[in-house]
C-alpha cells in the first residue's frame, strides 16, 4: 500500500532519547527533588528522616517499571504486527525469492 521511504521521519537515536533517556531522566529528577506524597513520608521527608538509601531504593523500583513497560509495549507491538500485518513495504520479492 505504501511505497518504500528511502529517509526515516524519526531517526533511531530520536527515538531512544524520547522513549527511554528522557523520561529516566525525568524520574530521576522527580525522586531526587521532588518531596514525596503520602503523609508518613511527606513528615519523614520534612524531619530529614528520609535517607539516599530509600530514595535510591524507589529509583530502582521505577527504573524497572519503565524497563518493564517499554519491553511490554515493544512485545505487544510487535505480536500484532505478526498477528494481523501484512508484508512491510521494504519487502521485494526477486526470482522467486523474499529479500
Amino acid at each position: 500500500m505504501y511505497t518504500f521511504a528511502h529517509s526515516e521521519v524519526v531517526p533511531s537515536w530520536l527515538l531512544v532519547v524520547v522513549a527511554v533517556v528522557v523520561p529516566v531522566a525525568i524520574i530521576v529528577l522527580w525522586i531526587v527533588l521532588i518531596p514525596p506524597f503520602g503523609q508518613a513520608q511527606r513528615s519523614r521527608w520534612q524531619q530529614g528522616e528520609l535517607g539516599w538509601r530509600e530514595k535510591i531504593w524507589d529509583i530502582n523500583l521505577s527504573l524497572l517499571g519503565i524497563g518493564l513497560a517499554i519491553a511490554s509495549t515493544i512485545t505487544i507491538t510487535n505480536s500484532f504486527k505478526n498477528l494481523v500485518g501484512r508484508p512491510r513495504p521494504g519487502l521485494a520479492v526477486v526470482g522467486g525469492k523474499l529479500f
